[in-house]
């Protein structure tokens, strides 16, 4: 076995960590209890006043900026392999390491948007945490609370 092929090995190997981890926390992710209680409770104040005290000053929104270069990448990814394969130039290594590259970062980008804030839309609620019942419902008490609403903004006009 010769050291490339150790090192592919070894790639894959992390790959498949980085899966396990992604995993890990969609898992976490279906327990709104332990967001609530370790991560929205715990370690994300400490993380949104990072990011305030890094971003606040920022007049547009760095994730915005982060996606539009992430779509842009997989744009020119996507016609650099085109070309490739219009000249005929491509080969199942090249492609096999061009998913590695891919997925890598998807799982990068998906373990860090969940950690530093997707997994507050995991959370329990506004309701659970100002202790607000639930309370139920008819189609009947939504339509006339409509209506009560457009009569009163007909009313300012």
């Amino acid at each position: 076995m010769n050291r490339e092929t150790n090192i592919a090995g070894y790639k894959w190997v992390k790959l498949g960590l980085l899966m396990a981890l992604a995993l890990a926390i969609g898992l976490v992710s279906l327990f709104p209890g332990l967001v609530e209680k370790y991560y929205s409770m715990g370690i994300y104040p400490g993380i949104g006043a990072t990011q305030r005290i890094l971003t606040g000053r920022i007049p547009f929104s760095i994730g915005d900026v982060i996606y539009v270069l992430v779509v842009a990448w997989l744009i020119i990814k996507l016609v650099k392999w085109v070309r490739l394969v219009y000249k005929k130039q491509y080969s199942w290594q090249l492609f096999l390491r061009f998913l590695y590259k891919f997925f890598r970062i998807i799982l990068w980008f998906y373990i860090i948007f969940k950690l530093i804030w997707g997994l507050n839309y995991d959370r329990l609620g506004i309701a659970y945490q100002l202790t607000i019942d639930k309370k139920e419902y008819s189609r009947e008490e939504v339509t006339a609370l409509t209506n009560q609403l457009i009569d009163k903004i007909n009313g300012c006009r």
